[in-house]
């Protein structure tokens, strides 16, 4: 991986093995062969920052991937991705993490057309 990677930044600490295992998950090689590249960012003076901390701190990240406690106690781990510009946020599935990093990274899509991909329930859904 490289320097340039997307950054997956830990905000809670109460689960070592977990955050090991969904920082793993989240590179996984999806069933098409894609695979999202993060770079784990694992800091205890990060543990509870919010998005406007971080945004502070990650400024020249265009995204802000954030495992946090709700990633942590939720099934299917829903990581934050969020907007440090705006602060604008949604929960992207960590079965499609791969679909939502690879497509901001590259500029396929933007994050208000990732926004528009966002379901009721504040889930990031991939185009069919």
């Amino acid at each position: 991986m490289s320097d340039d990677t997307a950054k997956l930044i830990r905000t809670y600490f109460g689960d070592d093995a977990l955050w090991v295992k969904i920082s793993e998950l989240a590179c996984a090689e999806s069933p098409e062969g894609e695979a999202a590249e993060f770079t784990p960012h694992s800091d205890p003076v990060l543990d509870g920052a919010s998005i406007e901390e971080l945004a502070e701190i990650f400024g020249s990240e265009p995204i802000l991937y954030i495992v946090d406690e709700a990633t942590h106690q939720g099934a299917d781990h829903p990581i934050l991705c969020a907007d440090p510009e705006t602060g604008e946020s949604f929960r992207l599935p960590i079965s499609v993490a791969w679909y939502a990093e690879l497509n901001l990274t590259l500029g396929e899509i933007n994050f208000d057309e990732a926004l528009a991909m966002v379901g009721e329930d504040g889930r990031f859904k991939p185009a069919p």
